[in-house]
């Protein structure tokens, strides 16, 4: 198999308003940079080319360890997220890991669940260089404020529009997959307006819009039970984002070689 996930911790440490995984899961316990880089290590060693990177938090890796020093072949390696992803990206090129260790191949390198901390912003130049792939799945859930707040998602405060186009900026070729919540209890016509807008402010979102399209699509089926005037106001919303995610597909299979859009 050409691809295997990659889990560096277990857990979160947030408590969103939706979300079970803490119950189930606990607290983030993440797990040394060692331990990850010796498993991956041996991933690729056994021909996997493509690791996908996953947790609950990727973003908060190594905050239950206060970011310790962990040990790699050899050298130093700090417990937090940019270190651990820049040391990923060296499997496969010339001179990374343990002498000997038979990697000779380019190692592609995918990042799971990222929350849009600030520091998420550095391992976009990782994806600049080549050194992992240019790839983000963030779960935005929503773009309102408020709607944030009570789903109480961390940085909620984010302008999240700016920062994808900050990221792009730094690596034009980043495609964002995301998920959206729409009908969060006590959602305005407005504040899911504004959902519809992020999504469309962005000419280049490819499959952050379509993801969140599909996504959107599945709930007509529990529209039907409401009142006949908010059932048709959502049901054009929805069939606006049919048409919105029709279009992108359309784009995304015309796009040469397919470098910056991932076919559904």
């Amino acid at each position: 198999r050409h691809y295997a996930y990659l889990k560096i911790s277990e857990g979160c440490n947030h408590r969103c308003s939706f979300c079970i995984i803490p119950s189930l899961r606990g607290r983030l316990v993440s797990r040394p940079a060692g331990d990850v880089m010796r498993e991956a290590e041996g991933l690729v060693e056994a021909g996997v080319k493509e690791l996908l990177v996953i947790s609950q938090d990727t973003s908060a890796y190594g905050v239950d360890l206060r970011y310790r020093t962990d040990f790699w072949g050899g050298h130093p390696l700090k417990t937090r997220m940019r270190e651990l992803i820049a040391a990923l990206g060296e499997l496969g090129q010339s001179g990374a890991g343990q002498a000997g260790d038979g990697v000779s191949d380019p190692v592609w390198v995918r990042l799971h669940y990222v929350y849009p901390y600030p520091h998420v912003d550095e391992v976009i130049p990782l994806m600049a260089q080549g050194r992992i792939l240019p790839y983000l799945d963030v779960p935005f859930q929503h773009a309102n404020p408020r709607i944030l707040r009570l789903m109480k998602r961390p940085a909620s405060g984010e302008d999240n529009l700016a920062r994808i186009r900050a990221w792009r900026a730094i690596c034009p070729d980043i495609t964002i997959r995301s998920t959206f919540i729409a009908g969060f209890p006590g959602e305005t016509e407005g504040e899911f307006q504004e959902l519809l807008d992020f999504l469309e402010a962005d000419g280049n979102t490819g499959q952050m819009l379509t993801e969140a399209a599909q996504s959107v699509w599945t709930m007509k089926g529990l529209i039907e039970g409401l009142s006949s005037g908010i059932s048709r106001a959502l049901q054009n919303r929805l069939a606006l984002m049919e048409r919105t995610r029709s279009n992108t597909n359309a784009v995304m299979l015309d796009a040469e070689g397919g470098e910056k859009f991932e076919r559904s």
